[in-house]
């Protein structure tokens, strides 16, 4: 897991080494990167996933914070 600010941007990677996910293909048991997509979506981020069979997979999230206002 690895968590930046960059600029007004929050980035997260989870990557994992494991089986890897099947992306493209919604099982009907599980809401698991349906529920990443909202939440991601909540935040006005982005979301990327990755994987391949045998290799693992990665997740890639950025979420713009709020820019600071100067008031006089």
């Amino acid at each position: 897991v690895t968590v930046l600010h960059k600029y007004a941007e929050l980035h997260f990677r989870i990557r994992d080494y494991g089986v890897g996910l099947d992306t493209k293909n919604k099982r009907s048991d599980s809401n698991g990167l349906v529920n990443m997509h909202q939440r991601v979506s909540i935040h006005d981020g982005k979301i990327n996933i990755t994987s391949k069979p045998k290799k693992g997979t990665t997740i890639q999230v950025v979420i713009p914070l709020p820019t600071p206002s100067i008031t006089s």
